[in-house]
């Protein structure tokens, strides 16, 4: 006895076939992977490792979290910029007094 894994896509235009003719039927289907009684095992660990990834696409994802940056880290970011020359002192000091107004 045969089985087969049938893959499908949402919008997908499948048909199903009659009963009794379904691993057949799955043989010409271009989007199914018919295999032996012997390959069986193989094929149930695949249907497990897809069907947990289905569930973990679907899952909610957590949000990331992020570390929150001190403000002696922006200011030490913005002074090491005021020192490579990217930013002016002038620009520097504006954005230090943005920061220190928050």
């Amino acid at each position: 006895m045969n089985g087969f894994i049938q893959f499908t896509v949402p919008g997908g235009n499948e048909r199903r076939s009659a009963l009794g003719s379904q691993t057949s039927s799955a043989a010409q289907d271009e989007n199914s992977v018919v295999f032996t009684k012997q390959q069986q095992p193989e094929f149930d660990k695949l249907r497990a490792a897809l069907d947990q990834a289905i569930a973990a696409q679907h899952a909610p994802q957590a949000p990331v979290a992020t570390r929150p940056t001190s403000l002696a880290d922006e200011l030490t970011k913005l002074a090491a910029l005021r020192d490579q020359g990217i930013l002016s002192a002038t620009e520097f000091e504006q954005q230090k007094a943005r920061l220190l107004a928050q």
